[in-house]
């Protein structure tokens, strides 16, 4: 940003989420992506592309020479040197070929096979017949087959090579890590929620350790509007987890929304709530089965009665 380059961002980690891609396609149709020019950078500008793509952006890819980042560059080269690798930088496509003949070679029939196979995702992704046609094109030249070779083993397999190269399908959310979630992202996007949440519910409501200590770091922060992602993560120094959870919070599209409607949060404070005495409950339940303890049981007839009045106001 200090070298004027300012529509820039950065995913926290190396990992790049199909949710940050998805806000990414809200701004620009174009991207140019840069990791560090080792082994891990390039595998996560491999995973990193292929999400882009398939939230329908142009992907380029910036080449930068070892053992450089985009920062250490611009602090040795400058933003002169910097701006001319970013117009000499390779497509998708390119990048991707260009990786698999280095690894694999293609003078061998089985190299070219492997160089093939591994193209197979990116082609069936591509939905424009005419650009797939190109790209078929321009990979049987590369390694020196017959194009049409290439256009029937794509027609042949290509549903399953696709199918094979899809990355396996996220667990479902359980419901109440997702509540606990879209709560916290109301309370980084209004003040007055942070309020609000902070007279009904504590830290122990949330399930997760991570959930509690952002939760508390929230109620720590200036009283101000707007998604406060940049303080919390300055919070965590050092911490990547947390820093990344509080990356997909502020940014996954099925968590926003919800501050404008004063009522479905306030059935999500009641649904962590619940939540909570469920969890109290059943540690009590487990601590009576071990001996009869008058304390504890009145304690378990109160949680009861409160969480049935919970159950019906909905």
């Amino acid at each position: 940003f200090e070298y004027g380059i300012k529509n820039c961002v950065a995913s926290m980690g190396t990992a790049l989420t199909r949710d940050q891609a998805g806000l990414l396609k809200r701004y620009v149709d174009e991207v140019f992506i840069s990791y560090d020019s080792d082994q891990a950078g390039q595998m996560a500008t491999l995973r990193g592309m292929t999400i882009l793509q398939e939230k329908g952006l142009t992907v380029r890819i910036v080449l930068l020479p070892a053992p450089h980042d985009p920062d250490s560059f611009l602090r040795k080269e400058g933003k002169d040197k910097f701006w001319e690798i970013l117009q000499k930088s390779p497509s998708l496509f390119e990048y991707q070929l260009e990786l698999l003949v280095k690894n694999c070679g293609y003078n061998s029939l089985e190299s070219k096979a492997k160089i093939i196979r591994g193209m197979f995702p990116f082609l069936v992704s591509i939905k424009d017949p005419i650009e797939r046609a190109l790209k078929v094109a321009s990979l049987a030249q590369k390694i020196q087959v017959d194009e049409s070779f290439v256009q029937r083993l794509l027609s042949e397999e290509g549903t399953s090579i696709k199918h094979e190269f899809l990355p396996p399908r996220e667990n479902k959310e359980h419901g109440t890590l997702k509540a606990e979630k879209m709560l916290l992202r109301v309370m980084m996007e209004e003040k007055k929620w942070r309020e609000r949440i902070k007279e009904a519910l504590q830290k122990e409501c949330f399930s997760e350790g991570e959930h509690q200590r952002i939760f508390q770091a929230l109620l720590n922060l200036p009283e101000e509007d707007g998604l406060l992602v940049s303080k919390l993560v300055d919070i965590f120094p050092g911490e990547a987890t947390l820093q990344s959870l509080v990356t997909e919070i502020a940014t996954r599209e099925d968590l926003q929304g919800v501050c404008q409607n004063d009522e479905a949060v306030e059935s999500l404070v009641r649904r962590v709530r619940l939540a909570a005495l469920e969890r109290k409950i059943l540690a009590l339940r487990r601590e009576l089965s071990r001996g009869e303890d008058p304390t504890k049981l009145r304690e378990l007839n109160k949680l009861d009665r409160e969480r049935e009045r919970l159950r019906r106001i909905g």
